[in-house]
């Protein structure tokens, strides 16, 4: 663990957020590259992703302040202080997903963007990002594990990261590893969806439907492993389980629909 590349005086460049840049920069370059094939406004489009990533930390930080508002002190005073000692760590990505989702639906009818074309280059791009953004977790110490005597158990012993004291130097699920892993597998995926719908130039929204399928599955299981503190949603399960189901649940309907619309193939 590796909270932080390198300390100059008192500056000091998180790993966490170079690796959040990394990932959009790595996004950036996958659908420019795909857009060559496709043909939206470069402009247009640039701006709207510069638009799902502010909305998508703001979405994050929000989700997360609303959440675990209850732990952050006892005073209103105590909270806000917490807040912003700690605004680099801190973000809940079904959080933003959502805020940035309402933005693209905003941002695309407002510039006339090809909603479903723009929806379905997007979305590989999301878990290739959403998986530098886990490498930066892990280096962080965030959304950690539950100690286990597996032996894919890591142990962690850096007190500067975000690991309770507890934790440290005992072997844990390193969940962040886990789910980075899943979202390089529905990168590929996703990828392969969209080469095959480019060439049929057919853009139908199954990409995007089939990546809040498989994320949320993999979110939901992910979430039994994790050590942090999850809140508390339906039924004993977390708010990510919670939202995985309610998102999985509407684009399984949303498929059916766009397989009646546009058959199997």
């Amino acid at each position: 663990m590796h909270p932080f590349l390198f300390q100059i005086g008192s500056f000091k460049l998180p790993m966490y957020g170079l690796m959040i840049a990394i990932g959009y920069l790595a996004a950036l370059i996958y659908i420019f590259n795909k857009n060559k094939k496709i043909g939206l406004n470069k402009e247009a489009l640039s701006d709207l992703l510069f638009y799902i990533l502010l909305f998508g930390i703001l979405g994050g930080k929000l989700f997360y302040i609303i959440t675990y508002w209850g732990t952050f002190g006892a005073t209103a005073a105590q909270k806000i202080t917490y807040i912003f000692k700690t605004f680099q760590f801190g973000f809940v990505f079904y959080g933003g997903f959502l805020l940035s989702l309402a933005v693209f639906f905003f941002y695309t009818k407002k510039k006339k963007i090809p909603r479903i074309t723009a929806a379905e280059l997007i979305a590989p791009a999301l878990p290739l990002a959403h998986a530098f953004g886990r490498l930066g977790c892990f280096f962080a110490g965030c959304c950690y594990g539950k100690p286990t005597d597996s032996i894919f158990g890591v142990i962690f012993e850096n007190a500067k990261g975000e690991i309770p004291a507890a934790l440290l130097g005992r072997p844990i699920h390193p969940v962040q590893l886990y789910e980075a892993f899943g979202n390089l597998i529905i990168f590929v995926i996703l990828n392969k969806m969209l080469s095959t719908e480019i060439k049929a130039k057919k853009f139908t929204g199954r990409i995007f439907c089939s990546y809040i399928i498989i994320y949320g599955a993999l979110r939901f299981f992910l979430e039994f492993f994790r050590g942090d503190n999850r809140g508390s949603g339906l039924f004993s399960l977390s708010p990510a389980q919670t939202i995985s189901i309610i998102m999985a649940t509407a684009a399984i309907a949303a498929v059916f629909a766009i397989r009646r619309k546009y058959g199997k193939n």
